[in-house]
């Protein structure tokens, strides 16, 4: 079953652009949709579910084995400017 759903998301057609694709997107919404039929009901609680089942699961949901070590988002950068602050807040709150 999960191989006719990695086959069915794999034809959905990706509009990222290529710079930021870090995953197939047929894996990210293969970890989506598997995570919400366990219960996860936030961004948070899928990625959870993804690291809780570990690599054997992520290459059948379609992730590929990348040896980097431990993964870590690239640090965004902000203005210094108290109106980038604000809006910051903002959108945080």
């Amino acid at each position: 079953m999960i191989m006719e759903l990695r086959e069915a998301l794999d034809t959905v057609p990706d509009h990222r652009n290529s710079q930021g694709r870090r995953h197939p997107l047929g894996a990210i919404l293969s970890l989506a949709v598997c995570a919400m039929l366990c219960g996860a009901r936030s961004l948070y609680a899928i990625a959870q579910w993804g690291r809780d089942h570990g690599v054997t699961t992520g290459q059948l949901l379609g992730f590929r084995v990348l040896n980097l070590g431990v993964c870590s988002p690239r640090p965004r950068r902000f203005g210094d400017t108290e109106t980038d602050g604000v809006k910051i807040n903002g959108f945080l709150l």
